[in-house]
């Protein structure tokens, strides 16, 4: 009897766990498919505070992986030494990134260039959806890149978009930032204006 009971039990577990999979799974699916929003980090609600970001201590290299440009050409993060790089990831779906995409790009109008980098990497399947909305909201002097493999996104720990990384002119990452904010408030000018003006 006792017998009959453990292997029950052992059915009951294996049932549970094939269903817990099935459910993650399906889950998994629709957000690649663009049908669920990817969950976002953002810190007291869609735009956190303008200077919110979290500091790495200590800095640490940036991953080896690869991104895209829109016509297929591979570039890594190390490809901007020399300068500060700021890097958004983002995508079409996600409402927040796309409120805060033109920040962005007054952000990059505000600080100079050979300064402050702002590169934009969308994690949509396809680096053409990406581009071509960019140039429907009158954003193509945004940097665009594309990580449709999520293989720089999941090197970098950005679980949740958007995700901002900030990047030293030696290829460290020294902070990000989770969830929207106002890329060109006066106190976030004012705070990258002071970090990138140490190079």
């Amino acid at each position: 009897m006792a017998e009959g009971k453990k292997t029950s039990s052992v059915f009951f577990f294996g049932v549970v766990v094939v269903a817990a999979l099935v459910v993650l799974g399906y889950g998994a699916r629709q957000w690649w498919a663009g049908n669920t929003p990817y969950p976002s980090g953002s810190q007291g609600g869609p735009v956190a505070a303008a200077t919110d970001f979290i500091v790495s201590e200590p800095s640490k290299p940036v991953p080896d992986a690869s991104f895209t440009d829109p016509g297929g050409g591979m570039h890594k993060l190390t490809d901007f030494k020399g300068t500060y790089v700021l890097v958004n990831f983002w995508a079409t779906w996600c409402a927040p990134c796309k409120t805060e995409l033109p920040s962005l790009a007054r952000l990059k109008a505000a600080v100079a260039p050979d300064k402050l980098k702002v590169v934009t990497i969308s994690i949509d399947k396809n680096a053409q959806i990406a581009k071509k909305y960019l140039a429907s909201k009158g954003l193509s002097d945004l940097d665009s890149y594309t990580d449709s493999s999520l293989d720089l996104s999941t090197a970098l720990s950005a679980d949740g978009v958007p995700t901002t990384v900030l990047i030293d002119p030696d290829s460290n990452i020294i902070g990000r930032h989770v969830g929207a904010t106002e890329w060109d408030s006066p106190d976030m000018v004012a705070a990258l204006t002071k970090i990138v003006s140490k190079s």
